[in-house]
């Protein structure tokens, strides 16, 4: 079925443009969008809280069985598209078939309450009568073509490896989407990209120290472009930003994932730069509102996890609408040549200086009391990071990426590289540099973030581990060939 399959261009546009087709206005984006804004399920969740107190506090079980409801959506969901395959390399897949698999979808009537479609909000399937049920009905039979290639549409679009274009980008997915989330192990009072985090308050040394961290973005992305297998990397667009945030260079995004666990792993324990690993919180970091100095400072609480939940449906519904709805949208990531980013099925949602997560209606928030037991069972669960955080094929590349966000020397090819993007002139050239050296930091045109011999080093290295493995796990027939 893979190879019959339609490119997805621009999203999920054209999908939604043929269910306002099928179902008029049940179908259509913004009238399922401002649907979902009114309704109780939104309205009944926390948005924007001011304080701790605001956030509804959900116990370790209740944790338990959103992970089992999100595993049973994903087993399900896997198990259907199969299934549908193989109905479909026999020249079995009927007009019923598909209707079965767009009825789990949520874009057609089926066997299930809405609520446990893997889409409920992008389709009014409500009825109040008959009539109108038989109404809804005649324009799914009205409309089978349209019903067949929307469901494969989506059977595509959270299919693992399938490719398709977004923001202007070709993706090649991770795969099942039905939530995303973000986890933090405290209550910080703000949830916004590290970018902002650590910035200056004076305005003139803030704005330097902004474009000083775009530079070391700029220097990143100049850097992994020069390695041979990022270059010739066939699975899709590199997102280099993304990658960056990944890899711990601050930027302006923020990082969600669409796996619960991932998300919990993250508000749950905490990486030990002594040991160069991570760990499960220790009790004394949670057991009393101020027990992490840092977060008291900022008006935080260290007792509780945090979880952001976004429905992934309304994210692709809001993106494919001309209105501005002021909330975000979250962006795939797809796979990237380096393994962080689909290992923990990451996405990005793009921030400001002014972006909290806390203020942003696309998200709800619950809490949850920190504790021994959910701490070390997630740390467990997920092998103590190395389901989120596999073997790095090179330690060199960490080593690199710690002296780019240290350094306060940036190359004159990452500066001209910004400049051009941002089309500057010679004379605003020259005051952005002397604005720099103000600020202590200095261009060199014969700053390199590392040498030739240790690019090779890392080629060769990436080729001996569990890297290939990854690679030819993802596409065993793509045509690679490296000059190491």
């Amino acid at each position: 079925m893979q190879n019959d399959s339609v490119f997805l261009r621009n999203g999920l546009r054209e999908v939604f443009d043929n269910l306002k087709t099928i179902y008029g206005v049940r179908g259509d984006v913004d009238y399922n969008i401002v649907r979902y804004f009114e309704s109780d399920l939104f309205h009944q969740t926390c948005r924007n809280p001011k304080c701790i107190d605001d956030i509804p506090e959900v116990s370790f079980e209740d944790i338990k069985v959103l992970c089992e409801r999100e595993k049973l959506f994903k087993d399900q969901c896997k198990s259907l598209i199969s299934q549908f395959d193989e109905y479909c390399q026999k020249k079995q897949d009927t007009d019923d078939v598909v209707r079965e698999l767009a009825g789990f979808f949520g874009i057609c009537p089926g066997r299930v309450d809405w609520m446990e479609t893997l889409f409920p909000h992008m389709v009014d399937l409500f009825v109040d009568s008959k009539q109108a049920g038989e109404s809804l009905w005649n324009d799914v039979i009205n409309h089978s073509k349209l019903v067949n290639l929307v469901t494969r549409s989506l059977c595509d679009f959270i299919r693992s490896k399938h490719r398709f274009e977004y923001d202007g980008r070709e993706i090649v997915s991770i795969g099942y989407a039905r939530n995303y989330y973000r986890g933090e192990n405290a209550y910080y009072g703000r949830s916004f990209p590290s970018l902002f985090r650590e910035e200056p308050i004076d305005e003139k040394n803030r704005d330097s120290y902004r474009f000083m961290r775009a530079l070391k973005c700029t220097e990143f992305a100049l850097f992994i472009e020069e390695l041979d297998f990022v270059r010739k990397w066939p699975f899709g667009s590199i997102y280099h930003p993304a990658i960056a945030q990944h890899y711990g260079i601050p930027t302006t995004y923020m990082d969600v994932s669409s796996d619960i666990n991932a998300a919990l792993f993250f508000a749950c324990c905490a990486w030990d730069g002594e040991n160069k690993c991570w760990r499960p919180l220790f009790p004394a970091e949670y057991e009393k509102e101020d027990s992490r100095k840092i977060i008291a400072e900022k008006g935080g609480d260290s007792r509780y996890g945090i979880l952001h939940i976004a429905p992934a449906d309304i994210s692709n519904m809001l993106y494919s609408s001309e209105k501005d709805y002021h909330c975000s949208i979250v962006y795939p990531i797809g796979i990237q040549p380096f393994m962080r980013c689909d290992y923990q099925s990451g996405y990005i949602v793009k921030g400001n200086p002014g972006y909290d997560m806390f203020s942003d209606i696309m998200f709800n928030e619950v809490k949850f009391k920190l504790s021994d037991d959910i701490c070390n069972w997630i740390y467990e669960k997920m092998e103590h990071g190395k389901l989120i955080y596999p073997y790095e094929p090179i330690e060199g590349i960490l080593d690199i990426i710690s002296c780019i966000n240290s350094t306060k020397v940036v190359s004159n090819r990452a500066f001209d590289v910004q400049m051009d993007c941002w089309k500057k002139t010679k004379e605003e050239r020259d005051r952005y540099k002397k604005e720099l050296r103000e600020f202590g930091c200095e261009v060199d045109k014969d700053f390199e973030v590392a040498t030739d011999e240790e690019k090779k080093d890392i080629e060769i290295k990436f080729w001996k581990g569990d890297y290939c493995k990854k690679l030819q796990s993802l596409n065993p027939t793509a045509s690679i060939t490296f000059c190491i």
